[in-house]
């Protein structure tokens, strides 16, 4: 067998591209796995972000607290993505040691002429960490700053990439229990659904909890009881008592709410925690911008608060598709309070005009362009497997006798058989889809790219809401 390095590789006769280095997750994988490049990308992108945070930095009418919390919370993360799996040697030491300081001394506008000590600098900041160390913390007490020589993955010293392979025979062992699965780094879900009877499926469940408890201690991986969570959706006329599910000899509870990647379930899926947690998180960051009102200009305002409220709200929003509609009131007071800030409009005036004028689709729209774009994306193959496989849910129309409609690129809308409920028919994805895309121009169905999809579907919904 020959060795050496990968210079080409054909499947199916046709060649791919071997690569040095590609961006996974925005984070840079090199073929020798050295992270030395990526530690200099990372803090080169940390600069601009502290460049373009100048004209807030000179501002004399915020305090120095509000300004090193700024920069802990727009330029440190930027800089530190990915540092978990970062091998720190002497040399990428010394330049994280010199960014931190650079952005210390910028932030005191101390010339790099001026003869000042680094201890003198990090003493008037007191940023209570370097970036390369951690205090732990305990109530109102706290240990002295440790440095960190190496950042590790929790519960591996793998890299994000070679952690998900290491994972990947995990969901075998699932997949043969007769489960479904869903993993996403070192947090893996377990789905089944079944009848009126869950006798049978509580079988199933501990027989494949045990099954991954075995396999975890084969693999040197840790699965602990008390991180476990455990949901019952549509199951009302179950009590706890019927779900007696263990997991290494400790009974898991059922829980009224479980966070999932990020977003708050419950039983019933009417998402009211998620709602609300979005709404209180949201109404906090827009006190914020608010006091950044008088230092920064309309352009700059309108970029922070895209960053940390319009963000927050288009997260996972595809799930308010079919809510009710003093649910999704709540996330549309948050988006008025954002067009109020950035056009300083009073509290009693209209605010369709006003989201009109700023060219924004209101809450209830933004979920169906959302749910169309990822309809575009799963119909064209670039949407993930479990969209693109979704059988009779995106199904295309093909007519039982040849009609015009047969060359508008439809898709068949599943009938009552299908899906039953009508709570299930108002929010599913497999019946909302068809029927947002097929409310679509022809035009917006053909079009070449996602960029032109994301356009035209976006300027059909602003005309169609505003009567333009």
């Amino acid at each position: 067998m020959a060795s050496g390095p990968l210079t080409s590789w054909q499947k199916d006769g046709e060649e791919i591209e071997v690569l040095t280095d590609f961006i996974f997750l925005g984070f840079k994988i090199t073929a020798d796995g050295d992270c030395s490049q990526e530690i200099k990308r990372r803090l080169l992108l940390g600069r601009k972000v502290m460049a373009n945070l100048d004209s807030i930095l000179k501002s004399r009418g915020i305090t120095l607290p509000t300004k090193v919390c700024i920069v802990k919370a727009m330029v440190f993360p930027v800089a530190m993505y990915g540092c978990e799996s970062w091998t720190i040697r002497k040399a990428e030491r010394q330049r994280i040691e010199a960014f931190e300081l650079w952005c210390w001394r910028r932030l005191l506008r101390v010339p790099w002429t001026a003869r000042r000590s680094n201890r003198s600098v990090l003493e008037e900041i007191n940023p209570d960490c370097s970036l390369e160390g951690q205090i732990v913390m305990l109530g109102d007490y706290g240990s002295a700053p440790w440095q960190l020589c190496h950042g590790i993955l929790q519960g591996s010293i793998l890299s994000p990439l070679l952690f998900n392979i290491y994972m990947k025979l995990l969901g075998e062992v699932i997949r043969r229990c007769g489960l479904r699965n869903h993993q996403y780094a070192d947090d893996t879900q377990l789905y089944l659904s079944f009848s009126t009877n869950p006798g049978e499926a509580v079988a199933v469940l501990n027989r494949c909890l045990a099954e991954v408890m075995g396999w975890m201690r084969a693999n040197k991986l840790k699965l602990s009881p008390g991180k476990t969570e455990v949901l019952l959706v549509g199951g009302s006329g179950f009590g706890e008592g019927d779900l007696d599910l263990v997991l290494n000899g400790v009974a898991l509870p059922l829980m009224d709410k479980v966070c999932s990647l990020g977003v708050l379930l419950n039983p019933e899926l009417s998402l009211e925690a998620q709602v609300t947690a979005v709404a209180r998180s949201t109404f906090f960051q827009l006190r914020l911008v608010y006091q950044l009102r008088p230092y920064l200009e309309n352009d700059c305002l309108v970029t922070v608060t895209h960053a940390l409220v319009t963000s927050r709200l288009d997260f996972c929003n595809t799930l308010y598709v079919g809510l009710p509609l003093k649910t999704i009131r709540i996330l549309q007071l948050v988006q008025n309070r954002a067009a109020r800030l950035l056009t300083g409009t009073g509290h009693y005036v209209h605010m369709t005009p006003v989201l009109r004028q700023l060219h924004w689709l209101p809450i209830e729209v933004r979920v169906q362009f959302k749910v169309l774009f990822m309809t575009y994306k799963a119909l064209n193959g670039l949407g993930p497997g479990y969209l693109n496989g979704l059988g009779p849910g995106l199904c295309s129309y093909v007519p039982a006798r040849p009609l015009r409609s047969a060359g508008e690129s439809l898709l068949r809308k599943p009938s009552v058989k299908d899906i039953r409920r009508v709570s299930t028919r108002r929010r599913a994805f497999s019946a909302v889809a068809p029927n947002l895309w097929n409310a679509l121009p022809r035009e917006v169905h053909l079009s070449l790219s996602l960029f032109v999809f994301r356009r035209q579907a976006k300027t059909f919904l602003f005309k169609r809401h505003f009567n333009c």
